[in-house]
């Protein structure tokens, strides 16, 4: 099995409280250990359109066995949460009330 060690930690020891040494090992090991699996629901990806720009592969991918929507709001990643709140939550309205 693959351990990670405190040289590998994402932390300077010298600045961490010791007694969070064994905390991030464990959460770091159990991370590693994790295999995703797919999600038999449908799923709802509300982006940012700067992140839409990006390759939205992964979102075409077969991860949700319900199938992927994909509702692009304006703005950046701040944005989108502060300027264009209205219309971010809007898109979770809708996405809430399609699954009932």
């Amino acid at each position: 099995m693959f351990s990670l060690t405190s040289r590998s930690l994402p932390f300077d020891k010298q600045t961490a409280p010791a007694e969070l040494h064994p905390v991030w090992i464990s959460f770091a090991n159990k991370t590693m250990r994790y295999r995703l699996k797919p999600y038999a629901g449908k799923l709802h990806l509300i982006l940012s359109e700067s992140n839409a720009r990006g390759n939205l592969s992964a979102a075409r991918g077969g991860m949700a066995g319900g199938g992927i929507a994909v509702t692009v709001v304006p703005g950046d990643h701040e944005a989108y949460i502060r300027a264009h709140i209205d219309t971010a939550g809007e898109a979770f309205s809708l996405a809430m009330k399609e699954d009932e």
